[in-house]
């Protein structure tokens, strides 16, 4: 356990028409750069397969959480920035994408700072996404001003790191 640097999850549920699907996927990535994937989908139930994964990716999560926080620390001081999932946050509270820069401590004071996300597309088509993250400047509405990244990989990490900058209340 020592050696996991990364934990990837993904699960999903999706309804079309009524009828629901399940899928989870797990890759743990160890010190030498070696990856394990492991995979399993089921229709109209959530599936063993799925409840296993979902398990050891707790189990694996909480138990390997301070080594990877420590790895990603050590990169911020290192590097000044992360980059993930095509955003990158500095050590200085910016996270940024594009052309948008956006401080993250006037965010969280703001209230525009979303961890998980939903959709619904009529009756027919509807489903979560827990792993995004919005951060924006001036709302959260799609014309706003924002950067949008997907945790996949060591999400707990990613969402302390965001916290992180989150300002001290008063």
């Amino acid at each position: 356990m020592s050696e996991i640097t990364s934990i990837r999850f993904q699960a999903s549920k999706q309804t079309i028409n009524f009828i629901s699907s399940t899928r989870s996927f797990l890759t743990i990535v160890v010190l030498s750069g070696a990856s394990y994937k492991h995979k399993a989908h089921a229709m109209l139930v959530t599936g063993k397969g799925n409840q296993l994964l979902g398990l050891a990716h707790s189990v694996l999560t909480l138990r390997t959480h301070d080594q990877r926080l420590r790895f990603y620390m050590n990169q911020l001081n290192r590097v000044g920035h992360l980059d993930i999932s095509g955003a990158r946050i500095s050590k200085d509270g910016w996270i940024s994408k594009g052309n948008v820069n956006i401080n993250l401590a006037e965010a969280w004071r703001k209230r525009h700072i979303v961890i998980g996300t939903s959709y619904e597309w009529g009756m027919f088509n509807s489903g979560k996404n827990p792993y995004e993250i919005i951060v924006g400047d001036n709302g959260l509405g799609m014309l706003s001003r924002r950067v949008s990244l997907t945790a996949y990989v060591d999400r707990d990490v990613v969402i302390q790191l965001i916290h992180h900058f989150r300002p001290v209340e008063r």
